[in-house]
Formats: structure tokens, C-alpha cells, sequence
């Protein structure tokens, strides 16, 4: 429970950074919590903890934030290594 909320947390800080850098680092933690959640969830199923019937729709929702949070990351740091270039008006009038 504890990794879940803090996966949120900071998926909810990332929308709120001050810069690129911070967005994407805590897009990173929130990756990290989300994975340990996973982890956690396929113990209690790998150590019968839990039943698996119940237990599936959450493993599979689990991995798919894992997916998209990753995806996500990449994104972000591969955003973070480009120039930043101001966009072109394309509103201007060419005289």
C-alpha cells in the first residue's frame, strides 16, 4: 500500500514540477514505487498470500502503469537531452 501511494504521489508531483529536470525525475520515482507495487503484488500471489483469480485484474493493471510510467520516462529524458528551440509563429505576417 505504502509504494502504491507513493507512486501516485509523485505521478501527481511531476504535474506540478518547476522544470523538465523535475518532472522527469519524479516521473522516475513514481516509475520506481510502481514497479516495487508489482513486485509486492507478484510475491503475495508467488507465495499463495493471496488468491490469483482475485488478485489478476490488479496484476494486469499493475504492469500496464509499469508500461505506460516507463514509456513515459523514456519520453521525458529523451525530451530532456534535445536543444530547446522557440517555436515558430505562425501567425507572423512575412513582409
Amino acid at each position: 500500500m505504502r509504494s502504491s501511494a507513493s507512486a501516485a504521489a509523485n505521478h501527481r508531483a511531476a504535474g506540478r514540477a518547476r522544470s523538465h529536470a523535475e518532472f522527469t525525475s519524479k516521473l522516475g520515482l513514481a516509475l520506481e514505487e510502481c514497479d516495487e507495487s508489482l513486485f509486492w503484488l507478484e510475491h503475495m500471489r508467488d507465495c499463495h498470500i493471496a488468491d490469483e483469480r482475485p488478485l489478476a485484474p490488479v496484476l494486469n493493471e499493475a504492469r500496464s502503469l509499469v508500461a505506460i510510467l516507463t514509456t513515459s520516462h523514456k519520453t521525458a529524458r529523451r525530451r530532456e537531452s534535445r536543444p530547446i528551440t522557440a517555436p515558430k509563429n505562425r501567425y507572423r505576417r512575412s513582409d
